[in-house]
């Protein structure tokens, strides 16, 4: 008998602390849920932060290649100013042609 009453009380005490445990546990879920809460905050605010950034890089890189592009007179603004080195495309290709003939050799034994 003394086995049934031992049983009887262990249930009784678990029952006991699981009763007791339980504002325990609200307040440790609470707590936890607060903890996530700033800390997903945070990691938003971050990637916020480095969207921001690579947006602003994309916009100034798109910037400086229309000031590029119209400088150099590939955009859609017409180039305005400087000469022209090559009066045609083919002179500029014979040029190439000649770069392209020469080493890095010849170009220092002529330049000497």
């Amino acid at each position: 008998m003394a086995s049934k009453t031992s049983k009887k009380e262990k249930r009784d005490e678990a029952a006991a602390t699981a009763v007791a445990s339980m504002p325990f546990l609200v307040k440790l879920l609470e707590d936890h849920r607060d903890a996530l809460s700033k800390e997903f905050k945070s990691a938003m605010t971050s990637l916020e932060a480095k969207l921001d950034f690579v947006q602003e890089t994309v916009t100034d890189h798109g910037n400086r290649l229309t000031s590029l592009e119209a400088t150099r007179g590939y955009g859609s603004q017409p180039r305005t100013g400087g000469k022209s080195i090559f009066a045609s495309v083919e002179d500029a290709t014979s040029f190439l042609e000649t770069l392209q003939g020469n080493t890095s050799e010849s170009w220092t034994r002529e330049e000497q």
